[in-house]
């Protein structure tokens, strides 16, 4: 066509990316480790990104109050699809802070939820 209009095929039939692009262009604005924020929205651009995106929402997750804690046993508990995801796990409590019941040697982490941890490398109190 000649006179200079764009012809743009239907988003169905344009090739779809190689799963290794999707993980480069993820890991691009997630390499902080400090960008949670990023790292949270990356699941929300579109739902050819969730899988990618959300393996490196959950590659590495610190600890830092009883409740994010609780949270993260409960997530487990529910979703056990998500506890292949996390490499690496950080519990870090100054002074045991919030923890009233508790210390560093009874965190309130069920066995239920670390046996979900399959694929656990890193584990850091």
């Amino acid at each position: 066509m000649g006179d200079g209009l764009l012809c743009m095929a239907p988003p169905s039939a344009l090739p779809r990316p190689h799963h290794d692009i999707w993980v480069l262009i993820i890991d691009f604005p997630c390499a902080g480790l400090n960008n949670l924020a990023t790292r949270r929205s990356c699941p929300l651009v579109c739902k050819a990104w969730l899988p990618t995106a959300r393996s490196q929402l959950y590659n590495t997750v610190r600890i830092h109050t009883p409740n994010q804690c609780l949270r993260l046993a409960r997530t487990l508990t529910e979703s056990s699809e998500r506890g292949h995801l996390i490499r690496g796990l950080y519990f870090w409590f100054p002074d045991c802070y919030g923890w009233p019941s508790y210390t560093t040697s009874t965190i309130p982490f069920g066995t239920y939820a670390i046996v979900q941890l399959t694929r656990l490398s890193h584990l850091h109190f």
